[in-house]
């Protein structure tokens, strides 16, 4: 399933301080993370929502500058990925840092080498992108089978969606992910909401003023 490696890496992460009573490093950290974990099912929506799931035979598709309706669909269709990819991209690193105040690590550098793990997101993550002429969706994503030693974490994927059928399944896909992401946010809502003030997640900025 599309955006398996993510789920298990937020439910792991979230399962380590939801409903623990220890301190976190950041309250800032915490509260850039719901906000980009926001961003990202907003676009797991687009995504599912726009030019995934249609038919080639839609009026709006022909005859259009991009040749024939399939290289519209597969334009408009990566436009909407590459957004997707880059809020997961946002999302993991501000779940990277996410660890308890008397923690040496994260909760991420528990579970990955540090180095192959941020280069791996920074230079390689790709939740998917079609390839020209073809219909076949590539993916670079984690393995989610956590190896601290390990130092090579990608696994590569291929999606058809050559058929109408194939797209709407993806497209069911997508909209089960988002159900679940939406589930994960109310519940960092819900602990951000027990455990911080508004002076928590916005603390006033220092100002100094240089005398003359």
């Amino acid at each position: 399933m599309i955006l398996k490696d993510i789920q298990k890496l937020t439910t792991t992460v979230f399962n380590r301080f939801i409903n623990n009573d220890k301190k976190l490093n950041s309250s800032k950290n915490i509260y850039d993370t719901y906000r980009k974990l926001e961003v990202m099912i907003d676009n797991i929506n687009l995504v599912a929502n726009h030019y995934l799931a249609l038919d080639f035979k839609e009026e709006f598709l022909q005859n259009s500058s991009f040749g024939e309706a399939e290289d519209k669909w597969r334009y408009f269709f990566n436009e909407d990925l590459e957004k997707l990819n880059i809020s997961i991209k946002k999302y993991i690193f501000k779940l990277y840092y996410i660890g308890f105040e008397d923690q040496r690590g994260t909760f991420i550098t528990e579970l990955y080498s540090i180095k192959s793990f941020y280069a791996l997101i920074r230079d390689e993550y790709n939740i998917g992108f079609v390839e020209p002429c073809s219909c076949i969706l590539i993916q670079i994503t984690l393995n989610t089978k956590f190896d601290r030693e390990r130092f090579h974490n990608k696994k590569f994927n291929k999606i058809d969606l050559t058929t109408f059928e194939q797209r709407k399944q993806l497209q069911k896909e997508l909209q089960m992910q988002s159900k679940f992401f939406i589930e994960k946010l109310e519940e960092l809502r819900q602990y951000i909401f027990d455990r911080y003030t508004i002076e928590d997640l916005l603390p006033a900025k220092k100002i100094f003023i240089k005398g003359c």
